[in-house]
């Protein structure tokens, strides 16, 4: 197979920037002229966003082109079109090219070879190629091949290639290398044609290549193309580079030097290291170099991923000239141990210093404003940080898991501390928020396991979800009133919390907020709340008293879950809506009051209170949801002011206890819910402290319905009685003391108790 002229003159090192006349013909475009000065030319596919479908007649007649390129959108070449270009070596036809005049290739005398990437073209007459010595080749698939086509041979072009590859703007790039290892060469063409790019993580972590070979015709390396392939062990950039990748070389362990071809106008190599070609831009260090190395002065930026997992690196000075220090960096780089930056340097990217293992001290310029995400995130060596006055922004996880950092001191200028900023820093345990910041965002400080305290600043309007989760150093906390809303697990988990006080101001406590705080005793809540989110307070086993301010409407489910040391349930009037689960298991709860004007109790609501006797249910419910009372082992009375409410499944299994109804109400049978029913009357306390003489009176208290009036009536003769009205006693809170001033009047006073 002739193929070597081929290869020879798809090599021509430039491209000639062409010229062309043209038509417009039912919204396509036909190629009528060439104007440029010849060379290799690519013919565009597109021109004023209209295809270019055709190459009139003689439109490169006698020119001097030397290599062509005509695209897949062309379907037909006119007669004579490259007839008599002396100079004419090659031609690639696209795909679409099904019909070529007559002479369009005669009388070219070099014409070597013509690369058709599509199925046999028709030709009119017979001397398409007269007087052209040209070989003819075609692809694997393609249909119509004869052995002769025009009079001269055709070829199978069929060569095999260790590469995966997509095809775009009639150009290859390399997606994928698929070969053996050693060294690697990327031809400058595949089927035809020119090979212009290599994509993102082509050859990523190909531990097994040794070199690689790069075409000329290569416009652009994608980001870490090359990234881990620890055998690399030398690169030459040609000429016709114009864009590198971020990290295109990062982590290649044996690559010592960078070179680059010194026509190049975009880049070029100082002692191995990449920069761009004004040198203003250090854009890759080569893994493999070892020791320390000093920045030039004049480098202004520190390219993204520039000195990525340079682990050889012991030491770096960075010039007075820089100002930015791009992404990433410097991340990975687990040799040196202390940084300086100059005065001038005003930005250190996302991830700049991420991962640097054996990083101890930081030494900030007085000018930097931005610290990017992740930007010394994982620098589990880092121990104090002075943050300096200008900073105006902290990115997400900038200091995330330095494990060894003990002390920051955050500026005045900072406003906002953003997500996971310090989130398990589990060496913190001093850091002060100033009077400036007004946000801290989600996980910022997490399991920071050894703060002790932290004091959040009236300033703060927003604490996002997980802010302090798994703190389990802290003891105290106050939340200051300009925080109008706290999203959930903010305190989840800090297990030796004792106090929390939060100010008025503070409207609504989120999911989880303080879930699993289980030596939480004491809770002052604000009368501005009005919603407390689902798991707020669940297994806070050590709380035994919380007072739930007016005010508050919503308490969702498992809210207080768990409280296993809870012995009073008091809910405001303000309640309207308690979810399900809400007070499960709280096992030490003896009493709870419900608010008049709730209509539903839950599924599960008060499931596993295991001390609970009695409890008196408003006349506002009109349902009962799914085992409300399950495991409730102890209640042996519920107390229904109303008619009977609606019921869900076995709302009393397990329980004890009996369904008390008013007279005159309505719905009662002689059980309910699966558990036996009685009347509800009034009743004299016997057996409390205030039954019998006090301060020279005796008297008892009554309990019955809050709402109730009852009657007590005396006597004193039960043989014969003769029952007179003593005392009408009105039971506003379900209870109400009698007294009788002239008992002492009576041998023998006998009383009842009934409705007036």
């Amino acid at each position: 197979m002739k193929v070597l002229p081929l290869l020879l003159l798809l090599a021509l090192p430039a491209l000639v920037q062409a010229q062309f006349t043209f038509k417009t013909n039912n919204g396509a475009i036909a190629i009528t002229g060439y104007t440029g000065s010849g060379g290799v030319v690519t013919i565009p596919s597109t021109i004023g966003c209209l295809p270019v479908t055709s190459i009139g007649n003689r439109a490169f007649f006698a020119t001097h082109v030397i290599n062509v390129l005509i695209p897949d959108s062309v379907t037909e070449i006119g007669r004579d079109a490259f007839s008599h270009c002396g100079s004419l070596t090659n031609v690639t036809l696209g795909n679409s090219v099904a019909n070529i005049g007559e002479g369009a290739f005669s009388r070219c005398p070099r014409l070597e070879s013509v690369c058709c990437r599509g199925n046999a073209p028709s030709l009119e007459g017979h001397s398409v190629f007269k007087g052209s010595p040209a070989t003819i080749y075609y692809l694997n698939g393609a249909t119509g091949w004869k052995p002769i086509l025009g009079g001269r041979p055709t070829v199978l072009w069929n060569p095999p290639v260790p590469f995966s590859y997509s095809i775009g703007d009639d150009a290859i790039t390399i997606t994928d290398y698929t070969g053996p290892s050693g060294d690697v060469t990327i031809p400058y063409s595949i089927n035809f044609l020119p090979v212009i790019r290599v994509d993102e993580r082509a050859f990523w972590y190909r531990n097994n290549i040794t070199s690689v070979a790069f075409p000329d015709s290569l416009n652009s390396i994608g980001d870490m193309a090359f990234i881990g392939c620890t055998s690399l062990t030398n690169i030459l950039i040609p000429y016709s580079v114009t864009n590198i990748g971020n990290a295109a070389f990062a982590g290649d362990s044996s690559l010592t030097g960078i070179m680059v071809d010194g026509e190049n106008a975009w880049y070029s190599s100082v002692d191995g290291v990449l920069y761009t070609r004004n040198k203003k831009m250090l854009v890759e260090f080569p893994a493999g170099k070892m020791g320390s190395y000093v920045i030039p002065n004049g480098v202004i930026v520190i390219g993204e991923s520039a000195f990525s997992d340079c682990n050889r690196l012991t030491n770096i000075a960075i010039a007075a000239s820089v100002t930015s220090i791009e992404d990433a960096a410097f991340a990975g780089c687990n040799g040196f141990t202390n940084i300086t930056f100059p005065n001038g340097v005003t930005n250190i990217g996302n991830g700049a210093f991420s991962g640097c293992l054996s990083l101890i001290s930081v030494t900030f310029g007085t000018n930097v404003a931005y610290i990017g995400s992740w930007a010394f995130a994982s620098c589990s060596s880092l121990n104090g940080v002075q943050i300096p006055n200008k900073v105006v922004d902290i990115g997400m996880h900038a200091f995330d898991s330095c494990l060894s950092l003990t002390e920051v001191t955050i500026p005045s200028s900072v406003t906002s501390i953003e997500d996971e900023t310090f989130f398990g820093c589990a060496a913190l345990t001093n850091v002060m928020i100033p009077g400036s910041v007004t946000s801290i965002g989600r996980f910022a400080f997490a399991n920071c396991t050894n703060l002790p305290a932290i004091t959040i600043p009236n300033s703060v309007n927003t604490i996002l979800y997980g802010a302090f989760l798994n703190c389990s150093g802290l003891s105290s906390i106050t939340i200051p009133g300009s925080v109008s809303s706290i999203v959930g697990d903010t305190f989840d988990g800090c297990v030796n919390l004792t106090n929390v006080t939060i100010l008025s101001g503070v409207t609504r406590l989120g999911d989880y907020m303080f879930a699993g705080c289980t030596s939480l005793v004491n809770v002052t809540l604000p009368n501005s709340l009005i919603w407390i989110e689902n798991y707020v307070f669940d297994g806070c086993s050590h709380l035994t008293n919380i007072v739930i301010p007016e005010g508050v409407t919503t308490i969702m489910q498992f809210a207080f879950a768990n409280c296993t040391s809870l012995t009073s349930i008091n809910l405001p009037n303000s309640a309207t809506e308690i979810a399900a689960e809400a007070f499960m298991n709280c096992s030490s709860v003896t009493n709870i009051t419900l608010p008049d004007n709730i209509t539903t109790i839950r599924d599960a609501t008060f499931s596993g209170c295991s001390s609970l006797a009695s409890i008196v249910i408003p006349a506002s419910v009109t349902s009962i949801g799914d085992y409300v009372f399950t495991y409730c082992t102890k209640l042996t009375g519920i107390y229904f002011s109303g008619n009977a409410p609606g019921a869900g499944a076995e709302p009393f299994y397990l329980d004890p206890v009996i369904a008390y109804y008013l007279p005159g109400t309505t719905g009662w049978d002689s059980t309910f819910a699966g558990v036996p029913t009685a009347l509800w009357l009034p009743a004299m306390q016997t057996s409390d402290g205030s039954f019998g003489v006090q301060t020279n009176q005796f008297g008892f208290n009554i309990i019955w319905a809050s709402g109730q009036t009852v009657v007590v009536d005396a006597c004193t003769n039960l043989s014969n009685p003769d029952w007179q009205p003593v005392q009408t006693n009105s039971l506003t809170t379900g209870t109400a003391y009698f007294s009788d001033p002239q008992w002492t009047n009576y041998p023998n006073r006998f009383y009842r108790l009934r409705s007036p």
